[in-house]
C-alpha cells in the first residue's frame, strides 16, 4: 500500500506541474507565435556550449564513464528475522561454555601470521531480483531462453540544471538528452566516454520534453505543453534550426514516430490525437482526433507504415495508425492487470508495449493484425515500465523505481531473462536509447543522470598501477579504477613475495596490507572485481619496503609492541576513541558493553545525523554519550534491539557472535556462505553464522576456533575494528 500511495502522490504532482503550465501559459508566451507557426533559430534567448557546461553550470560537475561512481552503492535489504531464533545479535548463555574473557593470546591480535587489514567484500549494489516472468499467452506454455542477464557499466552526472531527463535520441555515437523542465536544454554525451560534450538552452516557452525523434542528422523534440511545441536541433552542431508551433488542442506531446520525412506526435490532451509535421520544412501537414475511447498516448512504435500508439487506459489499449493518410485501422484493449501502456519496442512484427503497474508487465501484439499474442510479468520491485529500448532480440525495459531497474527481456520467446539494479539515487528510468553493446538509460533526477548499462556481462578492465604507501610492517594500497568496461564492484589486492592481501570495496579505494617481513621489498597488483568476474591483474608497482619498528602507543595503559597497539592508534587517530572517560588510558582488558559497540560503530561511520530518542523501551539507561549512536544502529538495521524486543541493553557485554553479527551488518550485510568449517561452528548461533563466515573469509578473525560464547575486551574489539575499518572510505588517508 505505500507503494501505492507514493504512485498516487506522483500521479498529483504531475497533474498540478501539468496545471501550472498551462496557467502560467509558458508556451503561449514566448513570441506571440501563432498557430502552426515555424519559428528560426535567430532567437537571442536560445544559448549552447559545445566542449564545455552550460553558463552557470559549473565545471566540476563534468563527469565521465572513466570516472568513480560518486554515490555509494546500496546494501542488501536485511533479511525477514528467523522466527525460530532471535533476529538481533543476542543470544543466551551457552550453558556448556559460560560467557568468559579470550585469553590475551586470542586470534585477535595483530601478531603472527594474522592481521590483514581488509576493505570487505560487499558487491557494492542492490541484487536484482531473480524471479522468473509468468506468460499469460494463449497456448498456456512456459517459454524458456537462457542468456546473460544486463549488467549496469557506469554512471554520469550531468550540470545544474540538466534536470528530470525524459526524452532522448542518439545518432549511434551521442546521445541527446532532453529536460522535462523550464527552461528546455539538450545535453549532449558521448556515449562511449560518458563525456558530456555540450548542452543547448532553448527559448522560452520550449519547455518540458516528453519525447523526440530523430533523422540521423537533427532531432525533433516535444514539449508538454499548450499548444505543443516541435524544437528542431542540428545534433552534430548542437544548435536550434527552428520551432513549430501546433494548433490549438494539439497539446502535451508526449509520443513520436518517424517514417524518415514526416514526424508523427501523440497527445496526452483529452481527446487524444496525433499530428503529421514535415520535418524537412517544419510545417504542419495533418492531425487526427481520436475517440474517447483514447486517452494520453504515451507511447508509440512503428512499422514504417502504420503507427501504434499506447494509451494510459486502463485497461491499456493500442491504436493503430495508418500514417500517410493518419487513418485510424483499428484498436486493442489489453485484459484485467495490463494498465496504463507507458512504453514499447517493436522487431518490426511484433510491438512489446510496457505497462505503468505493479509489477510491470510486457504484452507482445501482432502488429499486422493487432493480436495479443501473450504476455510476461515481472518480478517483485520492477514496477512501472517508463522506458524501453531494443537490439532486436531483446527488449530492455527501464522502470520507474528507486532505484531504477532494466529489466533484459527475449522477445521471441517473451521471457524474462534478468535484471541489474542502477546505483542509489538513479531512480526513475525515463528514456533509452541504445549504441553498439549498452543501453543508456535517463533518470528523473535533479540533476539528471545517465546510465550506461551492458546488454551482456563482461569482465572489467585491467586496472592500473596501484600507489602504495610503506607503513610499520604494512603497505598502505590506493587503487583506482580502470579506463574503460564495466564499473568495479572491488578490488583484491596481492602483495609479493608472500601473497598476502586485502580488499577494497567500491569502483576506488584503499586497504592495508599488513603482517609483511620489514626486511623485504614488496610488489603489490590489483585485480578488479565486478558481477562475478575478473579483470587481470594490473601492472606491479614499483618495489617497496615496510618500514620496521613498533609505533609509539598512544594511551599510557598500551604497551609498546603489543598485538593492538596499532589498532589502538588507529582507533585514536579516526576519532572513533578518546580513551576511557576522556582520560588517557585505553583500559584494553575492560569488557566491552553494548553501548560501547554502538559508540564504536557510529563514529566509524562518521558520526551520521540521527536523532537521540528512537523508542528505546530503556532508553533512560543508555548513557547520553551513546544515544545517538544506538538510534543510528537501530536506523541502519545494524540492531533491532536484545532477541527482538525494544530493548537496547546497554550495560551487557557483547559476546564474539554478537559482534560478528554487529560488524556483518554494519559492513552492509555482504554475502558469505552460513557454512565455513570452524572448529565450533555448531556452537554459533544459527542468525550469527552467515557473520562469522564473512569474519573469516575476509581473515578478521583467524583463530579456525571462534568461541562465540566469549566476551570481547577492548584490545580485542580494536584489532577487529581495525581490520574491518578498510571498508570506511573516512579510513583511507589514515596510516
Amino acid at each position: 500500500m505505500a507503494s501505492i500511495g507514493v504512485r498516487a502522490l506522483r500521479r498529483l504532482v504531475a497533474v498540478a506541474v501539468a496545471a501550472l503550465v498551462v496557467g502560467a501559459g509558458l508556451p503561449s508566451a514566448a513570441g506571440a507565435v501563432g498557430p502552426g507557426t515555424f519559428t528560426g533559430s535567430t532567437s537571442s534567448d536560445s544559448t549552447a556550449t559545445v566542449d564545455g557546461e552550460h553558463p552557470g553550470a559549473p565545471r566540476s560537475l563534468e563527469a565521465d564513464w572513466d570516472s568513480p561512481f560518486p554515490m555509494p552503492r546500496p546494501a542488501p535489504p536485511p533479511p525477514p528475522p528467523d522466527e525460530s531464533s532471535p533476529p538481533d545479535e543476542f543470544s543466551p548463555p551457552d550453558e556448556s561454555s559460560p560467557p568468559v574473557p579470550a585469553p590475551p593470546d586470542a586470534d585477535d591480535g595483530l601478531r603472527g601470521d594474522g592481521g590483514d587489514a581488509t576493505e570487505g567484500d560487499a558487491t557494492g549494489g542492490t541484487p536484482s531480483p531473480d524471479a522468473g516472468a509468468e506468460p499469460d499467452g494463449p497456448s498456456g506454455r512456459t517459454p524458456t531462453h537462457t542468456a546473460p542477464s544486463p549488467q549496469r557499466h557506469r554512471g554520469v552526472a550531468l550540470g545544474a540544471g540538466e534536470d528530470n531527463l525524459r526524452a532522448a535520441v542518439t545518432d549511434g555515437t551521442h546521445g541527446y538528452f532532453a529536460t522535462n523542465a523550464s527552461p528546455g536544454r539538450i545535453v549532449k554525451v558521448h556515449l562511449a566516454t560518458g563525456r558530456r560534450v555540450g548542452s543547448l538552452t532553448l527559448n522560452t516557452g520550449e519547455a518540458w520534453f516528453t519525447t523526440a525523434v530523430t533523422d540521423g542528422a537533427h532531432g525533433y523534440f516535444g514539449t508538454f505543453t499548450r499548444p505543443g511545441r516541435v524544437v528542431k536541433v542540428h545534433l552534430a552542431s548542437m544548435t536550434r534550426v527552428g520551432a513549430l508551433t501546433l494548433n490549438t488542442g494539439e497539446d502535451l506531446l508526449t509520443s513520436a514516430v518517424t517514417d524518415g520525412a514526416h514526424g508523427y506526435f501523440g497527445t496526452s490532451n483529452s481527446p487524444s490525437g496525433v499530428v503529421k509535421v514535415n520535418l524537412a520544412t517544419m510545417t504542419w501537414v495533418d492531425a487526427v482526433t481520436l475517440d474517447d475511447s483514447n486517452y494520453r498516448l504515451i507511447t508509440a512504435v512503428t512499422d514504417g507504415t502504420h503507427g501504434y500508439f499506447g494509451n494510459e487506459t486502463s485497461p491499456g489499449r493500442v491504436v493503430k495508425i495508418r500514417l500517410s493518410d493518419l487513418v485510424v485501422v483499428g484498436a486493442v484493449s489489453f485484459g484485467d492487470g495490463h494498465y496504463r501502456v507507458v512504453s514499447s519496442v517493436t522487431d518490426g512484427t511484433y510491438g512489446y508495449f510496457g505497462t505503468d503497474t505493479i509489477p510491470g508487465r510486457v504484452v507482445k501484439v501482432r502488429l499486422s493484425d493487432l493480436a495479443v499474442m501473450g504476455s510476461v510479468t515481472f518480478g517483485a520491485g520492477e514496477n512501472w515500465l517508463y522506458s524501453a529500448t531494443t537490439d532486436g532480440t531483446y527488449g530492455y525495459f527501464g522502470t520507474g523505481t528507486d532505484p531504477a531497474r532494466v529489466v533484459k527481456v527475449h522477445l521471441a520467446t517473451l521471457t524474462r531473462v534478468g535484471a541489474t539494479a542502477l546505483a542509489e539515487g538513479e531512480r526513475e528510468a525515463r528514456a533509452a536509447v541504445r549504441a553498439g553493446s549498452r543501453v543508456f538509460f535517463s533518470t528523473a533526477t535533479y540533476p539528471g543522470r545517465v546510465v550506461a548499462v551492458g546488454t551482456t556481462p563482461s569482465s572489467p578492465q585491467r586496472p592500473p598501477v596501484p600507489r602504495v604507501t610503506p607503513g610499520v610492517g604494512t603497505l598502505r594500497v590506493r587503487v583506482t579504477p580502470p579506463a574503460g568496461g564495466p564499473e568495479p564492484t572491488g578490488y583484491r589486492v596481492t602483495a609479493s613475495p608472500g601473497g598476502r592481501w586485502c580488499q577494497v570495496a567500491g569502483p576506488a579505494g584503499s586497504c592495508t596490507i599488513t603482517g609483511l617481513n620489514q626486511q623485504v621489498p614488496h610488489r603489490v597488483s590489483a585485480v578488479a572485481t565486478s558481477t562475478g568476474r575478473s579483470s587481470p591483474a594490473s601492472p606491479a608497482s614499483s618495489a617497496v619496503t615496510p618500514g620496521s619498528g613498533s609505533p609509539t602507543p598512544v594511551f599510557t595503559d598500551v604497551p609498546r609492541g603489543s598485538y593492538y597497539v596499532r589498532a589502538t592508534s588507529m582507533l585514536r587517530a579516526t576519532g572513533i576513541t578518546t580513551g576511557y572517560g576522556g582520560s588517557t588510558r585505553f583500559e584494553p582488558f575492560r569488557n566491552v558493553t553494548r553501548a560501547e559497540m554502538a559508540a564504536f560503530l557510529w563514529r566509524m561511520a562518521g558520526r551520521p545525523a540521527a536523532p537521540a530518542v528512537c523508542g528505546w523501551s530503556d532508553a533512560g539507561a543508555i548513557p547520553s554519550w551513546a544515544r545517538t549512536a544506538t538510534c543510528w544502529l537501530r536506523s541502519a538495521g545494524v540492531t533491532t534491539g536484545v532477541g527482538g524486543t525494544n530493548r537496547f541493553e546497554p550495560a551487557r557485554n557483547v559476546t564474539r557472535a554478537e559482534m560478528a553479527a554487529f560488524l556483518w551488518r554494519f559492513a552492509g550485510q555482504p554475502p558469505a556462505p552460513s557454512s565455513c568449517g570452524l572448529a565450533d561452528e555448531w556452537r554459533i548461533p544459527g542468525w550469527a553464522r552467515t557473520a562469522t563466515c564473512w569474519l573469516w573469509a575476509n581473515r578478521i578473525t583467524m583463530n579456525p576456533t571462534y568461541r562465540p560464547a566469549h566476551l570481547v575486551n577492548r584490545a580485542e574489539m580494536s584489532a577487529f575494528l581495525y581490520r574491518t575499518g578498510g571498508t570506511l572510505r573516512h579510513w583511507i588517508a589514515v596510516t
